[in-house]
């Protein structure tokens, strides 16, 4: 198994092309691109755009390197767990607190607002941080042999 070749391999590509979308519909939704329904909040900031479209980016092709691992039975251990809560961190950073279904919610409109809103960029920062991490620690390294 040569660690340069993953992305030649059908299962990186499914599981990665498949998260894009997957991710991409849900992260589209949020900021209120897409035509159906979305939740109600204000326009997006450019910076909202560009930590949808690095985070989509990082979890796709860690969901594709994931896939590639599980098929070669190489899949670091705890990877697919992280990128998950990476996930869940991004989607709820990228939602506007103020005027969003879930924290209102799950929270209350004042938790919502008085808790949720100061954290965002925080928020944002841990989900690329945890993205980041998961991704490298499933790149695939090369084995030195003795």
């Amino acid at each position: 198994m040569s660690h340069a070749l993953f992305y030649r391999e059908r299962s990186f590509w499914i599981a990665c092309l498949g998260a894009l979308v997957a991710l991409g519909t849900v992260f589209l939704w949020q900021l209120g691109v897409l035509p159906v329904w979305s939740p109600t909040r204000m326009p997006p900031e450019t910076s909202e755009y560009m930590f949808a479209a690095v985070l989509l980016l990082l979890l796709s092709v860690s969901a594709g390197l994931y896939m590639w691992h599980r098929e070669h039975k190489s899949c670091p251990i705890g990877t697919g767990k992280a990128s998950g809560i990476a996930g869940i961190v991004g989607a709820i950073a990228l939602i506007c607190p103020a005027c969003t279904v879930i924290p209102i919610t799950l929270l209350g409109a004042s938790v919502s607002l008085s808790v949720l809103g100061p954290f965002m960029p925080l928020l944002r920062i841990v989900a690329l941080l945890i993205a980041t991490v998961t991704l490298v620690l499933l790149w695939p390294r090369k084995h030195h042999h003795a």
